[in-house]
């Protein structure tokens, strides 16, 4: 009898697991639609951007849309955490800088990955890739360039299809 119970309740998880999945689709796709619907270049942006896409858009698009014209490209790739900080903590200890873990860092971790796909399939991001594993760094430090590169040619590519110009 507690064997029955127990492939009920896995039967009733599995339906409601799918249930949620099946909405989440569907949320996401009507925020896609409401985003080009304030955002006429949605489509233009991503196909101009090899290793952009959707999830990334969706959470980018947002912010940048309405405030770009208010902040410079430095101050918006501050307020997205790519901006380097160096390590204090006295004269002692000397460490390497890290980024900014300002913003959401959901956002950060879909960055990183549209720059690990980009650095696969654009090739010039996949050159400004191997220019810093050249020059001697990292590859989590060529990463976080690149991640800063996307965020700039999105910015760049919104404000040439909007025609609207960034802040000085």
């Amino acid at each position: 009898k507690l064997l029955e119970k127990t492939d009920v309740f896995i039967f009733e998880l599995n339906t409601t697991i799918s249930s949620i999945v099946d909405t989440r689709k569907v949320l996401f796709e009507h925020t896609i639609y409401m985003i080009k619907e304030q955002c006429p270049d949605y489509d233009l942006m991503k196909n101009d951007i090899k290793g952009v896409g959707d999830t990334l858009l969706v959470f980018l698009l947002p912010f940048l849309y309405d405030h770009f014209e208010k902040f410079n490209i430095a101050q918006i790739t501050s307020f997205f955490g790519l901006n380097p900080l160096p390590f204090q903590s006295g004269t002692s200890v000397k460490k390497r800088d890290h980024i900014s873990t300002r913003w959401d860092k959901y956002v950060l971790k879909m960055l990183y990955m549209a720059s690990v796909s980009a650095c696969r399939t654009n090739p010039i991001i996949r050159e400004k890739y191997l220019r810093h594993k050249e020059a001697g760094k990292h590859s989590k430090v060529a990463l976080v360039a690149v991640m800063s590169h996307l965020l700039r040619a999105i910015v760049s590519r919104l404000s040439y299809h909007s025609k609207r110009s960034i802040k000085k």
